[in-house]
């Protein structure tokens, strides 16, 4: 017979075999949800104290040993909540008031009266299991968070690889997509295939929402923790709240651990905190706002951004589309009539804006694609509030065309680029002001951005084109025998002025190669990137004196190689055309004929763009006016002073009428259509076409 030792010591090893396979069987089924195998803790008191007594009333060697079922699902996981669900330091729900038990609460089932029973607890109980994992954490510090500065995107979290073989049992296919969570949670699934979790409260009063993974019941633990936490700092609000409203939690952001959240009214479409919160940040987004109202414009971004992350429990009003339409057919039609409109959207684009906002009209009386239209909807609405953010729509001073500055600052060149700038042809200064036009108060649109670099990267393949056939000529120019000698230079000896000319151009056009195939390769994806990413770009390469000017001149390298290339081959090519001694007379006469009309063709291009860079008129340019003014200097200054006194009165007659014809003519101008108040800016086509008639 056996001693007692020995039976306590066999009932304690078959109790811990029978609790091994009940986890194994309540965890491993893969119909069971976690709520409906959460039980009560009286449950599990009565079906363990049952369990017990059948353990010591059958004998040692007797005890059955249940067969283990053959399933399909995955093994019970170390971090599972079922393997430490009666763990004395663990977390237990309530089942009524799903309230989570204190260390300190009463557990019938574990705790026995006598001090004997007590001690043998830990090897009697066959439910037992080691507090290992899901121990009670103490609160954690809550924090004020913002939609847009959440690492949706990044969150870091790797898929691992799963190469097993997948075999699914007769008719399993029928539930292979059931994933149950904890019952007072409901899954969702965002169009962009985020998976989020929501939660109404206190009668529905407080929807949680997260984006945390609570298919782990150590994030339901956490989250429930916070929820009780956050209802009692709540309470302290009274009736200053919302009846209801909405909150946004998660456990990491940026790498720090904590509790973040944010709050959502929806009836007041307003993002609020129960914190104090610093909006430095956002203010600084736009450089800096004149008013706290104007931050009203980042709320709202805010707000949408949260109700395109969650969607599914959202309502769109008709008067909301309808505002959406009336949006986009007024950027449709200042997009077509302005040159310079604050739409960030071409022409093209504003058009199917206001047909897909139609769609959206139509689509929006259908349940299916209920969340998909309430996404579309809010992403409209963050551009349309953004907008206004960046423009401070409704302050004094607001932004009305794209290249206004609302800061004041006035573009000075410096000496860099008024030395360089000449040099290079003018070039540096053309990109100059096109950049500055696009790149104002330090913000930019991504249609302008896009439109700009589309068109310098066709400008620089036609560049390199250009230098190529202008390398292929040098080279052919070198292989005349009048340039290169057939045995060469003799040594000692200079070369010709006609070869040295070539060689130039030779190296210019190598240059604006070169360079023209660097800048391409580098801008090839900048017109398909965002205008974030392109306002990056821009901040790093501009200078707090001298702005964007360097870029300006990197930009004009491959255009100004290219013409002193073509003007080196210009010189070599006169070289060689007045060598009198190999053409002879006629020749000769004939080449400086055609070599004077081009050059005044040449002058007369470089004079007509002089007229609009200096400001210039044409009758500054006339040749009269030169001989006029020597003629003063040697004739008249024989004549009396009577007549120069008359002929000065004439000319202030002159001047008067001119500037009579002149106002005259404007208010003429100014009569014939309300839109020629506008000619000033240039905003109107039809006003360009009647200005320039």
């Amino acid at each position: 017979m056996a001693s007692p030792q020995d039976q306590n010591r066999a009932v304690a090893s078959s109790s811990s075999t029978g609790a091994m396979i009940t986890d194994q069987q309540r965890c491993d089924s893969p119909r069971q949800s976690m709520s409906d195998a959460g039980h009560s803790a009286s449950d599990h008191s009565t079906l363990a104290e049952k369990e017990e007594d059948d353990v010591v009333k059958e004998p040692v060697k007797d005890l059955p040993r249940r067969p283990t079922p053959i399933r399909t699902s995955k093994p019970l996981r170390r971090d599972s909540w079922m393997s430490n669900q009666l763990s004395p330091t663990g977390t237990f729900f309530d089942p009524v008031t799903h309230e989570p038990f204190r260390p300190n609460d009463n557990f019938p089932i574990l705790f026995t009266e006598s001090p004997s029973e007590e001690k043998s607890l830990a090897h009697r109980h066959p439910r037992i299991a080691e507090p290992i994992h899901n121990t009670h954490r103490p609160p954690k510090k809550i924090k004020p968070c913002f939609p847009t500065l959440r690492n949706r995107y990044d969150r870091g979290v790797a898929v691992p690889r799963n190469e097993e073989s997948w075999e699914f049992d007769p008719l399993e296919t029928f539930t292979v997509h059931d994933v149950y969570c904890d019952r007072r949670w409901s899954p969702n699934t965002h169009p962009e295939g985020q998976l989020y979790f929501s939660s109404a409260r206190k009668d529905g009063q407080h929807l949680y929402l997260t984006e945390e993974h609570l298919y782990e019941q150590k994030h339901v633990d956490e989250m429930e923790q916070f929820i009780m936490e956050f209802e009692r700092r709540l309470d302290t609000f009274g009736h200053k709240l919302s009846e209801e409203f909405e909150i946004f939690v998660a456990f990491d952001e940026c790498g720090e651990e904590g509790w973040y959240y944010y709050c959502v009214d929806t009836a007041r479409r307003c993002l609020f905190w129960i914190d104090r919160v610093d909006l430095t940040w956002m203010a600084e987004t736009v450089g800096s706002v004149p008013t706290k109202a104007h931050l009203k414009y980042g709320l709202d971004y805010e707000y949408w951004i949260h109700v395109e992350h969650f969607p599914f429990h959202q309502t769109i009003p008709d008067s909301l589309i309808h505002d959406l339409l009336g949006v986009a057919i007024h950027q449709s039609v200042d997009s077509m009539t302005s040159l310079d409109s604050t739409v960030p959207f071409s022409k093209e684009e504003t058009q199917q804006l206001v047909s897909l906002v139609k769609h959206l009209h139509t689509l929006k009386k259908t349940e299916n694609s209920h969340g998909y239209i309430v996404v579309a909807a809010a992403r409209l609405m963050t551009i349309l509030v953004n907008e206004r953010f960046f423009h401070f729509a409704g302050q004094h001073g607001a932004r009305l065309t794209r290249d206004q500055s609302i800061r004041g600052k006035e573009s000075k060149r410096t000496y860099l680029i008024r030395l360089l700038s000449p040099i290079l042809f003018y070039a540096p200064e053309t990109h100059l002001t096109s950049l500055e036009k696009i790149w104002v108060d330090e913000t930019i649109k991504a249609h302008p951005w896009k439109s700009f670099i589309t068109r310098l990267e066709e400008d620089w393949i036609q560049y390199v084109l250009y230098s190529t056939v202008l390398l292929t000529a040098d080279v052919s120019f070198l292989a005349v025998p009048n340039v290169m000698p057939n045995n060469g230079i003799p040594q000692g000896q200079a070369a010709p002025p006609a070869v040295v000319a070539t060689q130039i151009s030779l190296i210019a056009a190598m240059g604006s190669i070169v360079v023209g195939l660097l800048l391409v390769r580098e801008h090839r994806k900048k017109a398909s990137e965002s205008a974030q990413v392109a306002a990056d770009f821009l901040r790093r390469r501009s200078h707090p004196n001298r702005g964007l000017e360097a870029m300006a001149i990197l930009y004009s390298l491959p255009f100004a190689l290219l013409m002193w290339g073509m003007g080196s081959f210009l010189v070599a090519l006169g070289v060689i055309c007045f060598v009198f001694a190999v053409n002879g007379l006629i020749p000769t006469i004939l080449y400086a004929i055609v070599w004077g009309f081009v050059s005044l063709m040449i002058i007369f291009t470089i004079l007509s763009q002089l007229e609009a860079r200096m400001s210039l008129r044409w009758n500054q340019f006339k040749v009269f006016r030169w001989v006029r003014w020597f003629k003063r200097l040697a004739w008249w200054k024989k004549k009396s002073k009577e007549e120069e006194e008359e002929e000065e009165i004439e000319m202030d007659r002159r001047s008067i009428s001119t500037n009579a014809d002149s106002v005259r003519s404007m208010r003429t101008r100014m009569k014939l259509d309300f839109f020629m108040r506008r000619k000033k800016d240039s905003r109107r086509d039809t006003v360009f076409d009647l200005a320039g008639r």
